[in-house]
């Protein structure tokens, strides 16, 4: 297994001039949380959570620059390991986010949430491909994915990979013709 453990993908984009940058990474880290046991089975699993955290501050262009605009996406992924007959699977069982704005003439509009759970399925021999696009309204919230129905994908399989792309455009109030569109990309990813 070549495992690509956590891929943090942080890019803005300006939306009139097609140019990308790549965001500053401020917190990237993995912590094992709890270690849960079934009182039926007496299977043990653990929780972890990921968190992650990326800043869109400075110029973004050559054309058209911005020294002021400055938001900071956070996502916490918390996920669960456990180990079903010598097999190790995992899913998510929350995101934790929010956005903070830091200059009172930005502001943020059509936020977007794509989740994705995909790889070798537990209790069946056959890929699966879970996903779901939330529209969230707020600035933060927590997304609770346990409650989706997913299930847990084999992280010793051929592929997996689970986790949350964030995506939001963020403008200035006071000119809304210039847009910039801020993605955060956190998954757990593993191939053969």
């Amino acid at each position: 297994m070549a495992e690509l453990g956590m891929v943090v993908a942080p890019v803005i984009t300006n939306n009139v001039t097609g140019e990308t940058t790549t965001l500053d990474v401020i917190e990237h880290e993995t912590r094992p949380l709890y270690d849960l046991r079934n009182l039926e089975t007496g299977a043990i699993a653990t929780q972890y959570a990921t968190d992650v955290s990326a800043r869109a501050s400075g110029t973004y262009s050559d054309n058209i620059s911005d020294s002021t605009l400055s938001v900071t996406a956070y996502a916490t992924l918390f996920y669960i390991t456990e180990t079903v007959s010598g097999e190790i699977f995992a899913g998510l069982d929350k995101v934790s986010w929010r956005y903070e704005i830091s200059d009172n003439a930005v502001a943020l509009k059509n936020l977007t949430h794509k989740y994705q759970q995909s790889g070798a399925g537990q209790g069946t021999s056959t890929a699966i491909d879970q996903r779901n696009t939330l529209y969230p309204t707020a600035l933060s919230g927590t997304d609770l994915v346990r409650n989706w129905g997913w299930t847990k994908v084999s992280i010793l399989g051929t592929f997996y990979k689970y986790g949350v792309e964030m995506t939001s455009t963020l403008y200035r109030t006071n000119n809304p013709t210039y847009t910039w569109t801020m993605n955060l990309q956190v998954y757990q990813v593993g191939i053969l």
